[in-house]
């Protein structure tokens, strides 16, 4: 579950965790479904505030079904919100959210849908200047909602390295914004 906490000044008893603090913490968190028994096995299920990538041509919808089915199953629990940060360049390919796809999921678990979609916030980003600000913008609802259980991001690398990307930059700077995002789900576990 990620909490607003506030940065301690690093030193060797803070920086420093054994495998086995490690692994007693991550035993104990409470794990994602992806709505597959066979994939949640194989994973062992989706571990809140850690970073995944997954990967799909954009053809087919499989990795939409299982971004959405991951929102739905965060919002299951009372007052938990979900950051989607939409990546894309909508003058070059095509960007989009299938509000009806989230709407059937949301719809056959039973969940009030309304209730679930205020709970669910959009942040589009269709340039590399506004993705570099996206941490900035997670940031600014975590602060705002307390409670953020999911930060997920679909196409994150177009913006950077597909043929039609707006104008490749420094790896350094695609990187810094991944390396920003888990960060601010690692400090508000």
């Amino acid at each position: 579950m990620l909490a607003m906490t506030t940065r301690r000044p690093l030193d060797s008893a803070s920086t420093f965790t054994s495998a086995l603090q490690v692994y007693a913490n991550r035993a104990e968190v409470s794990r994602l479904s992806t709505g597959s028994h066979r994939l949640d096995q194989l994973l062992g299920g989706i571990e809140p505030t850690r970073f995944y990538l997954l990967f799909g041509s954009g053809k087919e919808k499989v990795t939409d079904r299982l971004l959405y089915r991951l929102m739905v199953e965060t919002i299951r629990e009372t007052s938990s919100h979900v950051i989607y940060i939409l990546c894309g360049n909508y003058r070059r390919d095509r960007t989009t959210f299938d509000s009806e796809m989230l709407l059937d999921l949301l719809e056959s678990s039973g969940l009030n849908v309304e209730d679930s979609l205020s709970r669910i916030h959009i942040i589009g980003v269709f340039s590399e200047a506004q993705l570099m600000r996206a941490p900035s913008l997670v940031e600014e609802v975590i602060e705002k909602v307390g409670t953020v259980r999911l930060v997920a991001v679909q196409q994150i690398s177009k913006l950077f390295y597909s043929e039609t990307a707006m104008g490749f930059e420094e790896q350094t700077e695609f990187t810094g914004v991944v390396s920003k995002l888990k960060e601010l789900c690692t400090l508000h576990q």
